[in-house]
């Protein structure tokens, strides 16, 4: 019996879309708990509307971007064996890299309403408990408007794309010889 030719990406896109199934089912839970966990936080650490709103704002946006890559990464894992699909996968791909590109530009703006809603809390906590706090604020902006961080975030989108474009190259077809050499 004749073996089943597997696409040559079919392993890299299954891998990461198992990866990006999980951090989107994380940030789904991340972005529920920021939202429902904004009043707490108003009432314990004496936040003013904006800081609630910010809190549920920044939970909306993970729990969208969340449920997106929750979505690519189950359509990956169904969808990676198929040669007929590598086109699909590959618009799938090039949407997440719009995604990651929307959220991290999203993130770099809401850099400085995080670091006023870091403020209020760093000064109740302070008023509240009597505590000396002599952290910077601006300390935090290293975490929120990193970009390393951001630029990791296109590792997972950026796999994807090539587990799809080799899930474009049927087997057995002959690679492309290099600029002036010429074939067997």
């Amino acid at each position: 019996m004749p073996q089943a030719i597997r696409p040559r990406g079919a392993v890299l896109l299954k891998v990461v879309s198992i990866i990006m199934i999980i951090l989107g089912a994380i940030s789904i839970v991340s972005g529920v708990s920021s939202m429902f966990s904004g009043r707490m936080m108003a009432g314990f650490f004496d936040l003013d509307e904006f800081g609630i709103r910010y809190f549920q704002v920044v939970g909306a946006m993970a729990l969208i971007t969340g449920a997106v890559e929750l979505a690519f990464g189950i359509i990956g894992v169904r969808l990676c064996g198929r040669f007929d699909k590598a086109g699909f996968l590959l618009v799938i791909g090039i949407i997440q890299i719009l995604v990651t590109a929307f959220s991290a530009l999203y993130n770099k703006m809401m850099e400085q309403a995080g670091m006023r809603v870091v403020e209020q809390i760093l000064e109740a906590t302070a008023q509240n408990y009597g505590a000396s706090v002599s952290m910077d604020p601006s300390a935090y902006a290293g975490l929120m408007g990193n970009p390393g961080l951001a630029a990791a975030n296109f590792i997972l989108p950026a796999l994807f794309i090539v587990g799809a474009l080799l899930n474009r190259m049927r087997p057995g077809a002959p690679a492309a010889p290099a600029q002036g050499q010429e074939g067997f």
